[in-house]
């Protein structure tokens, strides 16, 4: 589920699993220099921010949140 407000951007290098959720303003950008794979049941938290640029990976069934 991507929920209203998320923003993703590069969607062509992002590789979404199956049951994740973007949350409202979470921001999912793919870049061609490294790709961005999130893992099955995913959750991207309010406020997160993940650029693939050098590649990210996420397992599954984690949890990913921004913060200070």
């Amino acid at each position: 589920m991507i929920e209203t407000g998320a923003v993703i951007l590069g969607p062509e290098w992002l590789h979404l699993g199956a049951g994740i959720t973007v949350s409202t303003l979470a921001v999912l950008v793919g870049d061609r220099e490294g790709e961005l794979h999130v893992g099955d049941r995913t959750t991207i938290g309010p406020h997160t921010y993940l650029q693939g640029i050098g590649g990210i990976y996420t397992g599954s069934d984690v949890g990913v949140g921004g913060g200070s």
